[in-house]
């Protein structure tokens, strides 16, 4: 998966790796509240997010198998 940043003239691509699970209800919410977490605690927005996809990635990898449907990811692997 990639996205693209655009930040002082300069567009900055972030790609990561993807992993065959249905097992992602909440990255969104989670990647956006990772990266704030990390600006709020002092980190440079492009290392703040870089540190947040590791993060979700994490978490999608060792992401629960539970319950119907989509399962949510593993915060705390």
């Amino acid at each position: 998966a990639a996205s693209d940043v655009y930040k002082r003239q300069r567009i900055y691509r972030f790609e990561s790796k993807r992993y065959e699970t249905k097992n992602t209800h909440g990255t969104g919410c989670t990647l956006s509240a990772a990266i704030s977490g990390n600006i709020a605690k002092g980190i440079k927005t492009i290392k703040a997010i870089k540190e947040s996809i590791k993060f979700v990635s994490k978490a999608i990898k060792n992401s629960l198998d539970i319950g119907n449907g989509n399962g949510p990811l593993n915060h705390f692997p």
